[in-house]
């Protein structure tokens, strides 16, 4: 097999390139690709971080026929092929039983194909065209590139041409021009930048892979992936400009995109304890409400958040809540209960958090030392899961209030909701470590 003319791997780290140089080598290998890739050049630094790929192409017969991988026999009544290269056999196949039928064709072994009574000659059989390899070199050459590149790196920019190519992927927005298959620009100064932007993709099994290509081909990523029986539901980033091409190609698939603030973060529904007085209601419907709308909701119980004399956190449970992105505190109903238990109950927490109470938003605001990030009052102890018009309404202004405390805490980094993936583990209410999350 042809070589390719020139082929180098660059990285600030040395033993990290010499193993992208070998896997580079067994992917475009593997795909067939020496065969069409002239030159490529890929850079690689773990550190900003950043891979780009540049080449150039070969060129690539357009055409191949018939005759490119079989020698035509004509015969009484019969036309006998003699296959030389199977690659393109189930395509002329698929031509064959188009145009003469399946009852003219028949394949008695691995390298013959046998025409019986078709109105042609063996001259224009050979001229018969049965694949365009160029129709498929894009696809295969930017798969195999997705292949080499850090599995994290999922911010992509792809431009391809007739002689040359370039792939760009980076873990973090792409602050420099680049130029993408649409050629959008991604800058950093908030000139005509990719926005991403959180939804939810709710369809069915079958052909969801495309919904998934189609995310990552515009510069989008799936943050989670959940199977549930026949269906599969995608939360993701998506420039915002394509959220309608989204909603509009999963429409025949049976498929919804509804927005998700929420995506990517992770949140710490806080109850003062694990008695009834506090669970289920109203911890578990707003800890289920959340995951709604794409957060990672933990529940955390308090050994002592109960009591306005004993109240205390001890450092375990300080640890667990700052492991999070957003806490949200729910106590009960008593003004003087909430004003002399929150200073202890704050001290040590470094994330944002939300306050939901009994009392009205305003008396939280005027009563609660030091001064937390949100507010929502009307929200107390209660004994009955939310059902009722008023109080799905009450969910939806917490929801509100946690967004807005994201994007206010997180604006100076991206000016939206952090959209790091989820941890790999969850904490219970005992501040150890679990592979499956508590709703």
């Amino acid at each position: 097999m042809q070589a390719i003319e020139y082929f180098e791997v660059e990285c600030t780290e040395k033993a990290g390139g010499e193993n992208y140089r070998q896997i580079a080598n067994d992917v475009l290998l593997d795909h067939n690709l020496l065969r069409v890739v002239h030159k490529i050049h890929i850079y690689i630094d773990p550190k900003v971080p950043i891979f780009v790929a540049v080449g150039t192409l070969k060129k690539v017969t357009t055409i191949v026929k018939v005759g490119d991988i079989a020698n035509v026999n004509p015969l009484e009544g019969k036309i006998t092929l003699a296959i030389s290269d199977e690659t393109y056999l189930s395509q002329m196949l698929k031509v064959f039983w188009d145009r003469f039928g399946k009852d003219h064709v028949e394949q008695p072994d691995r390298f013959t194909v046998i025409l019986y009574n078709v109105p042609t000659t063996a001259a224009e059989i050979e001229e018969i065209k049965i694949a365009d390899p160029s129709q498929s070199l894009y696809k295969d050459l930017v798969y195999a590139l997705r292949c080499i590149c850090p599995e994290g790196f999922r911010v992509r920019s792809e431009d391809f041409g007739s002689e040359k190519f370039s792939f760009v992927a980076s873990e973090d927005m792409l602050t420099e021009p680049c130029s993408c298959t649409r050629k959008r620009e991604v800058r950093a100064d908030g000139g005509d930048a990719m926005i991403l932007v959180p939804i939810t993709y709710k369809g069915g099994v079958y052909r969801h892979n495309e919904i998934i290509d189609l995310i990552e081909d515009l510069g989008g990523y799936i943050v989670q992936k959940h199977m549930i029986a026949q269906e599969v539901v995608l939360q993701c980033f998506v420039p915002k400009e394509d959220v309608e091409l989204i909603r509009a190609i999963g429409k025949p698939l049976a498929g919804e995109v509804t927005d998700s603030p929420l995506v990517g973060t992770e949140i710490a529904v806080v109850s003062m304890s694990l008695e009834i007085h506090h669970l289920p209601h109203p911890s578990c419907d707003i800890a289920e409400y959340v995951r709604r709308l794409g957060a990672k909701s933990n529940m955390i119980g308090m050994a002592r958040g109960v009591g306005k004399r004993i109240a205390g956190i001890n450092d375990e449970e300080r640890d667990v809540i700052n492991e999070h992105d957003i806490a949200v505190y729910l106590l009960g109903n008593f003004e003087t209960c909430i004003e002399k238990k929150m200073p202890v109950l704050l001290r040590g927490i470094e994330v944002p958090v939300v306050l939901c109470g009994g009392p009205d938003k305003e008396v939280l605001e005027r009563i609660v030392q030091p001064k937390v990030d949100g507010y929502v009052g009307n929200v107390g102890r209660f004994m009955h899961r939310t059902k009722e018009s008023e109080e799905l309404d009450k969910l939806d202004e917490i929801i509100d209030e946690i967004t807005r405390v994201l994007c206010k805490t997180s604006g100076k980094r991206s000016q939206k909701i952090p959209s790091r993936s989820p941890r790999p583990g969850s904490w219970t209410s005992s501040g150890r470590r679990s592979p499956i999350s508590s709703t």
